[in-house]
């Protein structure tokens, strides 16, 4: 069920034009019911809400030849308070708010009494879900290699604004990331996320490799 929402959250916000989709409300409900669907296998899940929404916002708010991607997004938010606030509440509030009632009544709050450690153990644990294992194999060795393309892709997005790579990173990671603060072991937690990593890897082998060609063709057609 996680893997699913997972996969249905990234692809709703890739493939769909969010600048353009004439019902808002009913994109908010569609990145909403994975959220939901997806906590029913983990609360946690719900952690994903304030993720989906800056996506969304980057995607509906910031052109993909923005300049200044975050200043294009500042003056839209600034535009359109009422819109936006809507936005933040059908999909992100009301998880938060579960999030942090199971978050109080978990055993999270106890393991707090010892930050050092629970940050350590929550940093273990991130690694290995990125593929950092003692036992490597081929698998493993294919999703560490997918990490750190996620990684390094995720920062660019940042750095760029660009709303499409930051969905495809940033939802899986986050979903790590989340587990990871959580001490869920990584057996039962960790392996939804790995498909959207090695996709990661797959797709920007072939962005690459298209920018290869691309070149070749520029280069034959200057000589």
């Amino acid at each position: 069920m996680r893997y699913f929402c997972l996969v249905s959250l990234v692809w709703l916000l890739v493939t769909r034009d969010c600048a353009h989709w004439r019902n808002q409300i009913a994109s908010w409900v569609a990145l909403a019911v994975p959220i939901a669907m997806g906590s029913l296998g983990g609360v946690s899940f719900l952690a994903l809400s304030p993720v989906i929404v800056f996506a969304w916002m980057l995607q509906r708010y910031v052109p993909a030849d923005a300049l200044q991607p975050y200043r294009t997004l500042w003056q839209s938010l600034r535009a359109y308070p009422a819109h936006v606030t809507q936005t933040v509440i059908v999909i992100s509030c009301v998880g938060w708010l579960l999030i942090l009632l199971y978050f109080f009544q978990s055993g999270i709050g106890r393991t707090m009494a010892d930050p050092a450690t629970y940050l350590v153990r929550a940093g273990s644990l991130f690694l290995q879900y990125l593929g950092f294992r003692n036992a490597t194999t081929l698998f493993s060795a294919l999703v560490l290699l997918g990490s750190s393309v996620s990684l390094w892709w995720l920062w660019i997005s940042i750095q760029s604004g660009n709303g499409v790579a930051f969905s495809l990173t940033a939802i899986p990671i986050a979903y790590l990331a989340v587990g990871s603060f959580q001490l869920i072991p990584e057996r039962s937690y960790a392996a939804p996320a790995h498909p959207v990593l090695l996709a990661n890897l797959i797709a920007f082998l072939g962005l690459w490799q298209r920018g290869r060609a691309n070149k070749r063709v520029l280069d034959s057609t200057r000589n």
